[in-house]
């Protein structure tokens, strides 16, 4: 009798300590049914990927920082070969990013020494550029 009680035991130890093995689920396309026709050829997983994170970053309508300092080269008629450099600098509390212009000039001594031309604000949502009151010895 106490054979048979250690052996019921251990067979009950050794079937509930051992990890159940489900069936694998089917492998399927997640993309497959989201775009049809031409569309589904032209949306690859990266472009999802980056949709998908602009929708929750509430990115979606908003330009880059590089169209950004695009519309500061319109606005100042800035010619691309033009030596002056337009370059964002940074994001307001408000969400505005900050251009910064200026131009660098040679010293006799062969020293660098920035030249700001001005700081302008463009609103990535609407576009709407503003020049900026900021000390130029930044």
């Amino acid at each position: 009798m106490g054979r048979l009680f250690i052996l019921i035991i251990s067979t009950w130890l050794i079937g509930g300590c051992t990890p159940q093995m489900d069936p694998a689920p089917e492998q399927s396309n997640q993309e497959e049914g989201m775009f049809e026709g031409e569309q589904a050829e032209a949306h690859n997983s990266d472009a999802l990927l980056t949709d998908s994170r602009d929708e929750v970053d509430g990115t979606a309508d908003r330009i880059s920082t590089t169209d950004a300092e695009a519309l500061v080269r319109e606005h100042l008629n800035i010619s691309a070969t033009s030596n002056t450099i337009v370059l964002y600098d940074s994001e307001l509390e408000d969400g505005r990013y900050v251009i910064h212009v200026y131009d660098v000039m040679d010293n006799e001594l062969d020293e660098n020494n920035q030249v700001t031309q001005g700081w302008y604000t463009v609103d990535p949502i609407t576009k709407d550029l503003a020049e900026l009151n900021r000390p130029t010895g930044r």
